[in-house]
């Protein structure tokens, strides 16, 4: 499982998911994975940026918090809902380019 926690990340949202996935697709022979983005109550338009990602990528699901509860509480909510049986945290900004 791929955690992506999101408050207000409209402006790189698409990009950079983008860029996740393609390069999840690359190991996609090795691994089976599910990327989970936790919209973290953004007033921006980061929801819906990413249920409309959603609806393209199977692999990706998103919740959503209806305000912000902080960094703490979406990795809860995410870890809550992984299947995965290893999970790993990203920024949606990739500080760590996704082939960490």
């Amino acid at each position: 499982s791929i955690v992506l926690p999101a408050y207000n990340e409209a402006g790189v949202l698409l990009e950079n998911v983008g860029l996740l996935l393609d390069h999840l697709r690359t190991l996609e022979r090795r691994y089976r994975f599910e990327v989970l983005l936790v919209n973290d109550g953004s007033k921006d338009d980061t929801g819906r940026l990413a249920d409309a990602l959603a609806a393209r990528h199977d692999i990706l699901r998103v919740l959503h918090h209806p305000v912000n509860l902080g960094l703490g509480r979406a990795f809860q909510t995410a870890f809550d809902a992984s299947r995965g049986e290893y999970v790993v945290t990203l920024d949606v900004d990739l500080s760590y380019s996704p082939d960490h």
